[in-house]
């Protein structure tokens, strides 16, 4: 399956700098000029549906990508972060404060935790699994973009997390064989899904205390395949 990640054109709110989250915005005429560049990159690709966020933004994207040649259907799981007090705000107010430290379980102000976001974009990769579709579109935001990246190559660290921006008029391209599953272990600290397959249960060691971690590392090396980023251990996949 080919997945091809688009963030949303740009709004007047993006272009002041502030805070949308779930504020439904509509787009601004650059970000209606940056779809419909968009638009002329995926001409020759033949989608089997297109998923979008519900927020305007994103739905006025998908409309101008497509041409209204494919069918369009929201996903809730691809909804923009909810910045909580921080909607409406200069963007530095809200960068200061490191809420995107994934080590953090912080729903402080009303933000959504990283944690959560990660849990449901995981949770639409699972679901699109058990799909035909050979070539989807999938129209989202920042955040939500950033952590699907995360759920499909994992990263290294909390600084490489940061490092990936989803930028507007950007196309991310994945192509997913749901046959293979690796989980990546990041460290004592954290374990995600490297790869795709078996989202379940990357999300079951994810929500595992640290001593059941170490238990499900040393299992049986005819069950699981667990390859460490440090090479310090690996099990082959059943």
């Amino acid at each position: 399956m080919k997945l091809y990640v688009i963030r949303h054109g740009r709004t007047p709110w993006n272009e002041k700098g502030l805070m949308q989250g779930r504020v439904n915005i509509k787009l601004s005429e650059t970000g209606k000029k940056e779809a419909k560049d968009i638009r002329e990159k995926l001409k020759d690709i033949n989608f089997d549906i297109c998923i979008s966020s519900p927020l305007k933004r994103t739905l006025e994207t998908a409309s101008i990508v497509t041409d209204n040649k494919y069918k369009i259907i929201t996903d809730e799981l691809l909804i923009e972060r909810n910045l909580g007090e921080f909607e409406g705000k200069k963007y530095a107010e809200y960068e200061k404060l490191k809420f995107w430290d994934y080590k953090l379980n912080n729903d402080s102000y009303g933000v959504e935790p990283v944690k959560d976001i990660l849990k449901r974009t995981s949770s639409f990769l699972n679901n699109l699994k058990e799909k035909n579709y050979k070539t989807v579109l999938i129209v989202s935001h920042a955040a939500t973009i950033r952590a699907i990246n995360y759920n499909i190559i994992g990263y290294d660290s909390n600084t490489d997390f940061l490092e990936f921006k989803p930028t507007h008029g950007e196309i991310y391209e994945y192509e997913i064989w749901w046959k293979i599953f690796k989980a990546t272990v990041l460290s004592h600290e954290y374990d995600h899904l490297f790869g795709i397959l078996h989202i379940d249960i990357a999300e079951k060691i994810y929500d595992m205390p640290q001593d059941e971690r170490k238990k499900f590392r040393s299992l049986d090396e005819n069950k699981y395949l667990v390859v460490s980023k440090t090479k310090k251990y690996k099990h082959p996949l059943r």
